[in-house]
C-alpha cells in the first residue's frame, strides 16, 4: 500500500510536548497522517498516535502522564535523585521500569500490547550499546528487509520499545531486550526522518526542537548529560531536516529536558509555531509544481 504523508517527531524530553500542538494544527486542518516515527519522548506521542488516539485525547494522557511524573517524583531537582526508584541500579540513576509501567496502562485503553497490534504504520529508534547499531521498533517489518545496517524489531511490546527509546544515559538505567542493552535513539537518530524514507512516504513533515542555549559549566552529571545530548542531537537532526519534505522547528529554549509541569505551555507553543508556518507547511505536503509531480512519479516506481 502506498505511504502519503508521514510525519517525523524529534525526541527532547518534556520540551518534546510542543509535538501534540504541531500535530492539533495538522489535525485541525485535516491533514491526514498516513506513517509516524518518533524517538525519546516522540516516541510516546508517535506510538498514541499510531494506536489512533486524536489530539484531544492524547493531549489528556500525555498531560496525565505528566501528572503522574510529578505525583510519583520520577524526576527530582536538582540532582534527579529517585528513590526507591534508583535502588541497585548501577547504570542509572533513574528506575524508567516505572515509566514503562504508566505508558502500558495508557496503551490498555486502545487494547494495544504488541508493536504489531498497531494498525498506522510506525517506527520507533533506539540503540544497541552492544552491537552500536540503530534499532528500529516497527510494526511493518518487511520494508527494512534491506536495511542491514540497522537492527529490526517488531515481535515487542509496543511499551517495551518506547521505553528503550526513552533511555537518555546515564540519566535513566539501560533497557536489556532481546540480548540487547538499549538506550535512547537519540544517540544516533534524533529525528526519525530516515525510516519513513524506507517506508515510501512521499511526503515527510519533520518536527525538531532546536534551538541555542548558553552553557555554563556545571559539576552536576544531569547537567553534563543534557548538554552532551543537546549537541549530538543538533549535529544529527541537521542531517536528518535535509530528508524530510518541510521541518517545523519549534524553539522552547526557556524550557528545559527535565522541566516536568511544563507540558501546557510546551503544547500552546506548538500550536502556534505550526499555525504561523501553516502556509509553508500546506505547500510542502502539497508537493504542486513539476518538481511534485516528478517525484511522485519515481516514488510509484520504487
Amino acid at each position: 500500500m502506498k505511504r502519503k504523508l508521514g510525519v517525523a517527531l524529534s525526541g527532547g524530553g518534556m520540551k518534546a510536548y510542543v509535538e501534540i500542538g504541531v500535530l492539533r494544527v495538522l489535525e485541525q486542518k485535516n491533514l491526514k497522517i498516513d506513517c509516524i516515527s518518533g524517538t525519546s519522548m516522540g516516541s510516546v506521542i508517535a506510538a498514541l498516535t499510531a494506536c489512533g488516539a486524536n489530539v484531544q485525547e492524547l493531549t489528556r494522557i500525555m498531560l496525565e502522564l505528566e501528572k503522574q511524573f510529578i505525583d510519583k517524583q520520577v524526576f527530582l531537582r536538582p540532582n534527579l535523585r529517585v528513590l526507591p526508584f534508583a535502588k541497585n541500579k548501577a547504570d542509572g540513576f533513574i528506575d524508567a521500569e516505572i515509566m514503562e509501567t504508566l505508558f502500558q496502562k495508557q496503551l490498555d485503553q486502545f487494547n494495544v500490547t504488541m508493536m504489531m497490534d498497531v494498525k498506522m504504520p510506525l517506527v520507533i529508534t533506539a540503540v544497541d550499546l552492544i552491537s552500536d547499531k540503530l534499532v528500529i521498533f516497527t510494526n511493518v517489518p518487511n520494508y527494512f528487509a534491506n536495511k542491514k545496517e540497522w537492527i529490526i524489531v517488531s515481535d515487542v511490546r509496543l511499551a517495551d520499545a518506547v521505553r528503550a527509546s526513552c533511555t537518555v544515559p546515564i540519566v535513566f538505567n539501560t533497557k536489556k531486550l532481546l540480548e540487547m542493552q538499549l538506550v535512547d535513539g537519540g544517540v544516533k537518530m534524533n529525528l526519525p526522518v530516515s525510516p519513513l524514507r524506507t517506508l515510501r512516504c512521499n511526503r515527510i513533515l519533520s518536527v525538531s526542537l532546536d534551538n541555542e542555549v548558553e552553557y555554563q559549566e556545571s559539576s552536576q552529571l544531569i547537567d553534563v548529560a543534557t548538554r552532551i545530548i543537546t549537541i549530538m542531537a543538533k549535529d544529527i537532526n541537521t542531517r536528518a531536516k535535509k530528508l524530510a519534505d518541510y521541518n517545523v522547528n519549534v524553539d522552547v529554549s526557556n524550557i528545559a529536558i527535565f522541566d516536568v509541569g511544563k507540558g501546557d505551555q510546551c503544547i500552546e507553543v506548538g500550536y502556534g509555531t505550526a499555525n504561523e508556518k501553516w502556509g509553508e507547511i500546506e505547500s510542502a505536503m502539497a508537493m504542486k509544481g513539476v518538481l511534485g509531480t516528478i517525484k511522485e512519479e519515481i516514488d510509484k516506481l520504487i
